[in-house]
C-alpha cells in the first residue's frame, strides 16, 4: 500500500455506520477550534479557509463533531446538540445529529422530590430488612448457612433491587450537582463581557462547555439504568403475586417449565446464530441491517416476528434470498416459536391442575375483611399473634433438642426431663407425674399405650389400685405435659411428625 500510493494505510474507521452510543462519545479529540456567535461571519470564513488550507482535516480523519449548546429558557432545558461527520476509507461520510438534554431544575414542583424521597427510604428500609435477617441467620446459625439458607432467588431479587435504587440515587444525586455546576457557569458567563476581557470570557465557555458535556452524559447514563430497572421491579411483582395461588400462574409456570425452556433454548440459540450467520454471509456486504454479526442476529430476529424488508432483499438476490427468508420463517416462526408456546401450555396446563380450587383474590378480599372484623370485636386472633407463638413454639422445639443432647449426655443432671417435650413417649418408658401429690399417691410406672400423634398416653402405675389399672396422661395435648422421666431413664429424641402436630395445637388468647 505504501509503495502503490506513496501513503501508510491510515487502519479501521466508519466502515459502517456507527452505533448510537460510540456515536455519542469522542475520545482524545484533537484541533479543537471555537466559533463564537458574537464573531463576524467574515471572520468564521476565514478560520474555515485556513484551516482547509494547512490541512486541518485529513487522511487521518475518523470523525468531525460540532458541538453547539443551546439553552430554552422556555421548557428549562440545557441542551448539547453534536453534529458528527464520521470518515470510512472507501470515501463515504455518515452524518448523524444527536440532540442531548438536560433539565435545568429538575424538581419543578414538590410533590416530585416526596416521591423521589419516599421511594429513596423504601430502598433503605429493605436493604435494613435484609441486612437483619443477614445478621440474624449469621448469629443463630453462622456463615455456612447463608449460601443455604438465605441466598435464594427471592432474596437475590431484593439484593439486584436495592444494588439498583442506591446506583440510581448516586446517579440521580451526580446529575442533580452537574446540573447545579453547568447553572452556576452559566449565570457567571452571563456577568462577563466578551469585549472587555475576551480570554476570560473564552475559559469561562470552556468551562459551561466542559461541565454541560458532563451532566448531559450523566443524563444519558441515568436513563439507561432507569430503563432497566423497571425490569427488576416485575420479579418483585412476581414475588408479591406468588402469595396469592392464582395470581401466581405466571411465576408458577415458569418454575415449571424451567428446565425444559432452558434446554430448549440451547437449542434456539444455536439455529438462530445459525441464521445470523446465514444472512451476515449472503446479504452482509450489500444491506446494513446484515452488515455486523449483530445486526444480522437483531434482523433475524425482526423475521422471526414476521416483519422484514423482502424488497431489499431481492434487489441484492431474489433466489438465494427467497430460499434463505423461507427456511428462517418456516423453522424460527413456524416450528420455533410454537415450541416455546407448546411448552408454555403444558407447563400452565399442570399448574393450573395443581391450584384446583384456590382461592380467588376477590374471596381473600373478603376473607381478611372477615377476619379483621373477627379480631376487632374480640371473637379471633390475630394472625401476627399466631404468628409470634409459632416461631416461638419452633425456637423452643429446637432449644429443647440441643438441651435433650446435653441430658442425654447426662450434663444437667437432676433436670426434669418432660414427656413430650423433651423426649418421645415410648411404650415400656419409666415415667412419673409431675404434679407431686399425684406421683406421692400413685408413685412411678410404665407407659404402655400411646395415643394418636403422640399427644396422650396411659400408664400402669406401681401403686395402681386396682393392681394394672391405667391412668391416662396429656404429653403434649393443648401444650400440656404431666409426665416426666425416671431418674436413669434414657430419653428418646422427639421426630419431626411430633414436632408438626405440637404445631398445630390450639392457640386461644389469653
Amino acid at each position: 500500500m505504501n509503495l502503490f500510493y506513496g501513503a501508510s494505510c491510515t487502519g479501521t474507521a466508519y466502515e459502517t455506520d456507527p452505533e448510537s452510543w460510540p456515536a455519542r462519545v469522542t475520545t482524545n479529540p484533537q484541533k479543537v477550534k471555537w466559533f463564537y456567535v458574537r464573531e463576524e461571519r467574515a471572520v468564521m470564513d476565514d478560520r474555515l479557509l485556513v484551516m482547509e488550507a494547512t490541512g486541518w482535516g485529513d487522511r487521518f480523519t475518523k470523525k468531525i463533531e460540532v458541538s453547539v449548546p443551546v439553552y430554552n429558557a422556555e421548557f428549562g432545558l440545557h441542551s448539547l446538540i453534536y453534529f458528527n461527520f464520521f470518515f470510512s476509507r472507501g470515501g463515504r461520510i455518515w452524518k448523524q445529529v444527536i440532540p442531548l438534554s438536560s433539565h435545568a431544575q429538575w424538581y419543578t414542583q414538590t410533590h416530585y422530590a416526596a416521591f423521589d424521597s419516599v421511594w429513596f427510604c423504601c430502598i433503605l428500609w429493605m436493604l435494613k430488612t435484609e441486612l437483619l435477617e443477614v445478621r440474624s441467620k449469621f448469629v443463630h446459625k453462622g456463615w455456612q448457612t447463608l449460601l443455604t439458607d438465605y441466598f435464594n432467588f427471592w432474596n437475590i431479587v431484593d439484593w439486584c433491587t436495592i444494588v439498583g435504587g442506591l446506583v440510581v440515587g448516586t446517579l440521580a444525586m451526580l446529575t442533580y450537582n452537574g446540573t447545579a455546576t453547568v447553572a452556576a457557569a452559566a449565570i457567571e458567563l452571563t456577568g462577563m463581557s466578551s469585549n472587555e476581557d475576551p480570554d476570560s470570557f473564552n475559559s469561562q465557555i470552556d468551562t459551561y462547555m466542559e461541565a454541560l458535556e458532563y451532566l448531559v452524559h450523566y443524563v444519558i447514563i441515568l436513563k439507561l439504568v432507569l430503563s432497566f430497572y423497571p425490569l427488576i421491579l416485575i420479579l418483585r411483582l412476581f414475588k408479591a403475586f406468588a402469595a396469592q395461588p392464582r395470581l401466581a400462574f405466571v411465576t408458577n409456570t415458569i418454575v415449571v417449565t424451567g428446565n425444559d425452556l432452558v434446554h430448549f433454548l440451547l437449542v434456539f440459540t444455536s439455529i438462530f446464530m445459525t441464521f445470523a450467520i446465514s444472512g451476515l454471509m449472503l446479504f452482509g456486504r450489500k444491506l446494513p441491517n446484515f452488515t455486523t454479526l449483530m445486526r444480522s442476529a437483531n434482523t433475524v430476529f425482526h423475521v422471526m416476528l414476521g416483519e422484514f424488508d423482502w424488497q431489499s432483499i431481492r434487489e441484492v438476490s431474489q433466489v438465494e434470498g427467497a430460499l434463505w427468508l423461507i427456511c428462517t420463517l418456516t423453522v424460527m416462526n413456524l416450528l420455533m416459536l410454537n415450541m416455546v408456546l407448546a411448552i408454555v401450555m403444558d407447563g400452565y396446563t399442570v399448574v393450573k391442575n395443581m391450584t384446583g380450587n384456590a382461592e380467588t383474590l376477590p374471596e381473600e378480599i373478603v376473607q381478611i375483611a372477615k377476619n379483621w372484623w373477627a379480631v376487632k370485636w374480640g371473637h379471633s386472633v390475630p394472625l401476627t399473634v399466631i404468628h409470634a407463638a409459632l416461631e416461638t413454639l419452633a425456637q423452643g422445639v429446637s432449644s429443647r433438642k440441643e438441651t435433650l443432647k446435653l441430658k442425654a449426655a447426662g450434663v444437667e443432671d437432676g433436670a426434669e426431663i418432660l414427656v413430650g417435650r423433651d423426649t418421645k413417649a415410648v411404650i415400656g418408658m419409666r415415667v412419673e407425674p409431675t404434679d407431686e401429690e399425684v406421683a406421692h399417691y400413685l408413685g412411678p410406672g410404665v407407659i404402655d399405650e400411646v395415643g394418636l400423634n403422640n399427644l396422650v398416653c396411659r400408664v400402669i402405675h406401681d401403686r395402681s389400685d386396682p393392681p394394672g389399672m391405667k391412668s391416662e396422661y396429656e404429653i403434649g395435648y393443648d401444650l400440656n405435659y404431666e409426665l416426666k422421666l425416671c431418674e436413669g431413664e434414657v430419653p428418646q429424641e422427639l421426630g419431626e411428625a411430633h414436632e408438626y402436630f405440637q404445631t398445630l395445637q390450639l392457640i386461644t388468647p389469653e
